[in-house]
């Protein structure tokens, strides 16, 4: 299973990076979409043995969380910026 710090953090440089909201969302489907990276991960869950399944899972959880609240945050900086920018 790869590190998912270094996902989570991979991922917070591409949403930090993005300049607009087409670039977001296509960087939410890199780490959050159907084949993201860390959607794999939570597929891969089946394949670990069941005494490290929920503690994976749940790490692997709050890693989504932390991605899903810093793009919520980063579609909130980009439409202040474009208000702004009027």
């Amino acid at each position: 299973m790869e590190d998912l710090s270094h996902i989570v953090d991979e991922a917070m440089a591409d949403f930090a990076a993005c300049a607009d909201s087409v670039a977001l969302e296509n960087a939410k489907a890199r780490y959050l979409g159907k084949a993201g990276a860390l959607t794999t991960q939570l597929k891969s869950l089946g394949k670990l043995p069941a005494t490290e399944r929920a503690t994976a899972g749940a790490r692997i959880n709050a890693a989504k969380t932390r991605l899903e609240d810093a793009l919520t945050l980063r579609r909130l900086a980009l439409a202040d910026a474009k208000l702004a920018a009027q």
